[in-house]
Formats: C-alpha cells, sequence, structure tokens
C-alpha cells in the first residue's frame, strides 16, 4: 500500500511477531483506531492475542522457526489477505526486515525501521553509549565488563552503587545492583564472561520513557510517560 491514507477506508494490518511481549498492548492500543483489520502471526498457538477481540485472525508457526521462515509465513499472509501495511514490534523481527524486507513492498508497506547499522548501535547499550558520549549526550558514566587490570582501573573511577546491565536486551532482565566493588567483581568472575555486560553509575530516581516513530531522523508522532505510583511503591519494596 502506497499513497495518501484515507479516514473512510479500512486498513489491514499485520503484526508478524505476535509471541513479544510487545505484541498484546500494541494490539489494543491498534485495535482502538477506527477502520483497522488487525491479523497477527506468532509462534505461540495459544498466545492471549489470539483471542483478542482486536484480532482478526491469528497465524500460528512453529516456535523452532528462523526469521527467514517467518519472513515467508509473513508474505504469504500479506499476498493472500492483500494486507495494507506490516508492523514488527521487536527486534529480531525489525532487524530481520532491515535487512531482508525489501521483497515485502512490491505488494504492502512496512511500517518505518530503522538501517540495519542504526538498529545494531541502537541495541548495543555500548555502543550506544559510546555513540552519546562521541555526540556530547548526556548519559552514566559507563565502562565495558572485561577481565584485566584496565577493567579494574576503570572501575575504580566510578561511584558506587551501580548497575551491570547485559549488552543487549530490554524490560529490566538482566540487570543487577551493586553496592560495592568487592561484590560486583565476584559475581561477574562467577557468572558472566568479558564484554557481555556493561558496568553503569546509579542514578537514584525514575525512569521517563519516551516512544518515537521515526523516518529519516524526523519524528513522525512521539508518547512520554512514566510508570504508575502503585508500580514504583511495589519496586522501592523490593
Amino acid at each position: 500500500m502506497k499513497g495518501t491514507f484515507h479516514l473512510d477506508k479500512t486498513y489491514s494490518v499485520l503484526i508478524p511477531d505476535g509471541d513479544s511481549y510487545f505484541a498484546l498492548p500494541t494490539l489494543q492500543c491498534l485495535g482502538r483506531v477506527k477502520n483497522i483489520e488487525i491479523y497477527v502471526l506468532s509462534k505461540n498457538r495459544n498466545a492471549s492475542i489470539r483471542v483478542s477481540r482486536y484480532t482478526k485472525h491469528c497465524y500460528h508457526i512453529p516456535k523452532e522457526s528462523k526469521e527467514e521462515e517467518r519472513f515467508g509465513e509473513i508474505l504469504k499472509i500479506v499476498r493472500k489477505k492483500k494486507i495494507d501495511i506490516v508492523l514488527a514490534i521487536d527486534q529480531p523481527t525489525i532487524r530481520y526486515l532491515a535487512d531482508h524486507g525489501e521483497p515485502l513492498l512490491e505488494y504492502t508497506t512496512i511500517a518505518p525501521i530503522p538501517k540495519a547499522e542504526s538498529f545494531d548501535v541502537a541495541v548495543d547499550k555500548w555502543r550506544l553509549s559510546e555513540m552519546l558520549r562521541i555526540h556530547n549526550i548526556p548519559v552514566p558514566e559507563t565502562i565495558l565488563y572485561d577481565h584485566g587490570d584496565e577493567f579494574q582501573t576503570a572501575l575504580a573511577r566510578l561511584s558506587f552503587p551501580i548497575l551491570i546491565k547485559p549488552l543487549r536486551g530490554d524490560g529490566g532482565i538482566g540487570i543487577k545492583f551493586f553496592d560495592n566493588p568487592s561484590s560486583l567483581v565476584n559475581y561477574c568472575k562467577e557468572h558472566i564472561g568479558p564484554k557481555e555486560f556493561i558496568v553503569q553509575s546509579y542514578i537514584k530516581g525514575y525512569d521517563i520513557d519516551c516512544s518515537v516513530l521515526c523516518r529519516n531522523g524526523i519524528i513522525l508522532a512521539s508518547t512520554i510517560q512514566r510508570e504508575s505510583s502503585m508500580i514504583l511503591s511495589f519496586l522501592d519494596q523490593q
């Protein structure tokens, strides 16, 4: 689908990664828009998204399917249902379409996704911190975990408490808090390998999330929000 959107026309949207934990919130938001039919492709046959009132139809592929196999199913659905927009929402599918999505453009439109090289920087916390530092954008003091004297020297410059974070990942998974160097070093030696995690200064406060949809560096739509007070109260007790 290319050209101008018309408010009185019904558009079909395919979410190709319905097994993502982002899928249901995305569906619930998008489903409130009039004149949109939403199709979903998921590796989870029992995903709650399949019984949502906003789902027009949910397609299933085996859990062990690779991204290229998912892409083949996406193409089949797009052609069969004449899908107007493919909306990838999770990292693996976005990354795959950034490199391999061009054949879809003969039949449909892909919602804006970054170039592969930009995506790879954004999802790697170490590369992202280096990019921010180079461009003089504020970022907590960050070092890459490694064995050896250089890491120990860099660690001595950090003020505790600190956080360790896996290079890739989201939702706070794998992030751990340490209030002294010895506990940090002992944990890293026993549980993680070199250049798998970053070590970052801890800044007490709360998160403010900013979500943006961009094309070529131009912000097309954005939201900004923070956790509810109930969630913050729960986290403070942990």
